[in-house]
């Protein structure tokens, strides 16, 4: 398949970096590969101290160096005003360690054009199913219920399904949707907003409010690692833990409880603080039983927990 076939998706593929010299190359080919071609590729790199930058690039490559680390939406942020700024259509975000399947793209692009005229013109974000390795499960996206999150419904005689909200790589963002709802939610580094943690959810999330359909293809795929994630057998049951670092495992708690507590206008407050309850004890327990240094995990949880009820969203730990 080549881009010329669908005229009305010009489409940016996008990359943001961060000390990913070890990766970055097979994300290259990844994207090189793919049985749907793109005009260009943006690599945003946030900051890196290594040899992410130092190397050559094909031609097709533009790459914008940020100064600091301004998170993944702070990156994201950048490459959607660069894909606006050069009329692009639409825009395929990736991270630097994610590898789509060769047909990946392919499978968004054809979804889209097999939709009826009323349905393309409110679909806001085509996803990609993501393996989050070395989890065997398809991550699909997820609803964002009263009580919290929810996996979707999958109809069996669909391709597709719809959410509320997914992850940032992987997702083809309609630059018109884009349009209507601004840029995601940063600050001046990758401490402060949700410029870390949750900024996929809250903007993906801002893009349903206004209006359109946000779909995860079932068989378009990524693979996609998630921190240095540990495995384990509890009580029979295989388990897996991200086996994040205490600053990571601070910011999703803070930004999780800031987003349930003051940004999602449909919330059911037992419901929802029972769910992140819920959340918080079954990450404490994986964190307290095969993760390293627990207790500065555990303690990062919690002040994450405190700063997030408290507002307190440009906190350092």
């Amino acid at each position: 398949m080549r881009d010329g076939q669908y005229p009305e998706m010009r489409i940016l593929t996008y990359i943001h970096t961060f000390n990913d010299a070890e990766v970055i190359d097979r994300a290259l080919q990844a994207i090189l590969g793919q049985t749907y071609t793109v005009p260009e590729i943006l690599l945003v790199d946030n900051g890196s101290t290594d040899r992410t930058l130092d190397r050559s690039f094909p031609e097709q490559v533009t790459i914008i160096h940020h100064r600091t680390n301004l998170g993944t939406s702070g990156a994201v942020a950048t490459g959607l005003q660069y894909a606006l700024a050069k009329q692009y259509d639409w825009i395929w975000v990736l991270d630097a360690d994610s590898q789509p399947r060769q047909d990946a793209l392919g499978k968004l692009v054809d979804l889209y054009a097999s939709s009826d005229p009323e349905t393309k013109s409110t679909i806001g974000v085509l996803s990609c199913s993501q393996l989050l390795a070395p989890s065997p499960t398809l991550y699909r996206g997820r609803r964002l219920t009263p009580g919290g999150m929810r996996r979707p419904k999958i109809d069996g005689s669909k391709q597709y399904c719809e959410c509320d909200s997914t992850i940032w790589s992987g997702s083809l963002f309609n630059l018109q949707a884009v349009r209507a709802v601004g840029l995601p939610r940063y600050g001046v580094d990758y401490w402060e907003d949700l410029s870390l943690d949750y900024g996929d959810v809250e903007y993906i999330y801002r893009i349903k409010q206004a209006g359109y359909y946000v779909f995860v293809h079932l068989w378009s795929i990524i693979d996609h690692p998630v921190g240095t994630a540990v495995q384990a057998s509890l009580c029979g049951l295989q388990c897996v833990s991200t086996n994040h670092s205490p600053g990571r495992r601070y910011l999703f708690c803070r930004n999780m409880v800031y987003f349930w507590l003051y940004i999602h206008s449909d919330r059911q407050l037992v419901s929802v603080c029972l769910y992140m309850a819920a959340r918080l004890l079954i990450n404490m327990l994986k964190i307290s039983i095969m993760e390293d240094n627990p207790l500065k995990k555990i303690e990062a949880c919690l002040c994450g927990v405190w700063d997030g009820l408290w507002k307190r969203i440009h906190q350092r730990f």
